[in-house]
Parts: structure tokens; sequence; C-alpha cells
């Protein structure tokens, strides 16, 4: 099967070179596939149908922008976890995959939030901290909602290539970053239903080991 060779790195082999670039290549395509399309589109946006009316239904917690923010250490932890040079390589190459069909997503059918809480509304310690996520993320693009995703991507690469016991705490994080998506008003419900299906998709390519070269003969 072939695959376009910018998905990989020149040094994917190479131990003290490998976790650098493969960060470096995914943030070019964090930048491309995200951060491009929220600044320039050329299709109308369209509103996100909230499933439970979640404006009003899910409340407000502020301390929770903690885990919302720790979703882009997360693939970090998780390289660090898996330890291998070769199941690393497939882990963030996945991730990039993933990132450019939810760019795709992003493009063809843009969508957008309808409500945000105002950063001065919400208690003085937590102000500044609302103020930078409105900032730095607009409202723009939710749908599937890229922190779910690669917080799911995650947890799945941690239990396939660990144990229960390193997994176990990777999951129960990327829980806690699901939430937030909802508590800090960053997403609804068919934001994460959307980012599931994604990972759903993409999950064979993780969960089935490639084949083993043959020996070759001496």
């Amino acid at each position: 099967m072939f695959l376009p060779k910018f998905f990989f790195s020149r040094w994917a082999n190479t131990p003290e070179k490998h976790n650098l670039v493969q960060l470096a290549f995914s943030l070019i395509f964090f930048g491309l596939c995200y951060m491009i399309p929220n600044k320039l589109h050329f299709i109308d946006y369209h509103l996100l149908p909230t499933l439970f009316n979640e404006n009003v239904s899910i409340p407000i917690v502020d301390w929770t922008l903690i885990l919302y923010f720790s979703s882009f250490v997360q693939p970090l932890v998780a390289t660090y976890l898996i330890r291998n040079s070769e199941r690393t390589t497939r882990f963030w190459f996945l991730v990039r995959i993933m990132m450019s069909v939810q760019g795709i997503i992003f493009v063809l059918y843009p969508t957008y939030l309808t409500y945000r809480p105002d950063p001065l509304s919400r208690p003085t310690l937590w102000q500044p901290v609302w103020k930078f996520l409105h900032m730095a993320d607009t409202p723009l693009n939710c749908c599937p909602s890229m922190h779910v995703s690669v917080g799911l991507l995650c947890t799945i690469a941690v239990f396939k290539f660990r144990n229960l016991s390193v997994g176990l705490p990777t999951a129960l994080w990327s829980l806690g970053i699901i939430v937030s998506t909802l508590t800090t008003k960053q997403h609804y419900i068919v934001d994460i239903i959307g980012a599931a299906v994604l990972v759903l998709l993409i999950l064979p390519f993780l969960l089935i080991e490639p084949k083993l070269k043959k020996l070759k003969k001496e």
C-alpha cells in the first residue's frame, strides 16, 4: 500500500531524533489542518446542534480549563509511555492522518458554537485563562473535536502497546479532557460523537500489527 512519504519522518528510526521530528511534523499538521481553516474559510459556517441543550444542562466548571489545556501535552506523554521507536512512528503517523481528515472536514463543512462564556463574568482568578483560551481558540471548526480524537487515540495506543496499569490512568485523563470540552463550552456532544466515529475508522491501522519481513536466506 502506497502512503505519501511526506507523512513520515526522515529519521524515524533514529532514537535521538525520532520524537523531536515526529512532534515537529505533527505541529505543522496542526497548523495546516486546524489553525489555518480557523482563519481562512470560503464556505458559510453551519450551526452545530445541541443534543441535550448543553448550554444550559452542563455547567461551566472553571478549573477544568486545566484539563482542557493538558490535551496538548497528552501525545507527548503517550510517546514516552509507548517507549518504542517503530510504534511511536505509527502513533504519530495516525495522529497526522486524523488531523488531515479533520482539516478536510473543517474546510468542506465548517461549524461554529453559539455560546461561550464572557471571561469577565468568571471568577477573577480564572479570567486571564478564559481570555487566553478565547484569543487562541476561536469558536469555529468544532466538529469533530480534535481534543477528543487525539485523546482517544492516545488512550488506545497506550493500552495497545503497554498494559492496563498504564492504560487506565491515560483513559481517565482522556475522559477528563472529554468532559472539559463540555464544561469549558468549547464543544457540544455531537463533536465528541464525531471524533469517536473518526477514531473508530482509523483504529484498525493502529491495532493491526504490520507483518514481519521475511528473513533473507543466507
